[in-house]
């Protein structure tokens, strides 16, 4: 657990913003990356769609995540790549 301890200790972020991030965490490929729905995070976590998205918000405004809009086939959105940092 020594890796978190960064985030243990940045004053910037809360709980839950830690919790979205070792989620995202466990889950991502060799390359960083990972890609569940909004409402996936929101549903294993027990989070609010909007806590997931001010999670998300907060570890992209403080460098820990990159998020990039990934598309459908057909032009819809589809769920976001998230990008440990």
């Amino acid at each position: 657990m020594a890796y978190f301890r960064m985030l243990y200790e940045d004053e910037r972020l809360i709980s839950r913003d830690i919790t979205v991030y070792m989620y995202l965490w466990d889950r991502k490929d060799t390359d960083g990356k990972t890609w569940p729905s909004v409402r996936l995070i929101g549903e294993e976590l027990h989070l609010s769609l909007s806590s997931v998205r001010r999670a998300v918000k907060v570890l992209v405004n403080t460098g820990y995540l990159k998020v990039e809009q990934r598309k459908r086939e057909n032009g819809g959105d589809s769920s976001n790549y998230y990008w440990i940092i």
